[in-house]
């Protein structure tokens, strides 16, 4: 993928799930199973996380545009009680999955990519060799 085409994908969305998706799509072209997906537990969060998020913007403002003539309303108008600390703890599980285990996934990859590009440059000339 050109990297200008993924620059325009995450300069247009800030939803979870939009993005959470798309990193599942890469996954899939790249890595064999159980590693083509996000993990469960982390799949999870960022389902509750877009849940509470659906916009991408619920997070960033304290208020955001409402419907048609409601001005600006709460953005987040049904949240009573934040269990800030358990809150924190999980999305901070998920993002050093997405981290460590994506990236190092990732980066497996790319040193397997360069392993055989080495090889492949090596044996190719002995093999034009006729």
């Amino acid at each position: 993928m050109p990297p200008e085409e993924l620059d325009s994908f995450l300069t247009t969305s800030h939803a979870i799930a939009h993005l959470a998706d798309r990193l599942n799509q890469y996954l899939g072209r790249l890595m064999p199973p159980p590693n083509d997906r996000i993990d469960p537990a982390t799949q999870g969060t960022l389902d509750w996380l877009h849940q509470l998020d659906e916009k991408g913007q619920t997070f960033r403002y304290g208020t955001v545009r409402g419907g048609k003539g409601q001005g600006l309303v709460r953005a987040r108008p049904n949240q009573q009680r934040v269990d800030f600390d358990a809150d924190v703890r999980r999305l901070h599980d998920a993002a050093w999955m997405l981290y460590a285990g994506c990236s190092g996934v990732l980066d497996a990859h790319a040193e397997n990519q360069a392993e055989y590009y080495a090889e492949y440059d090596v044996e190719m000339p002995s093999a034009m060799d006729y």
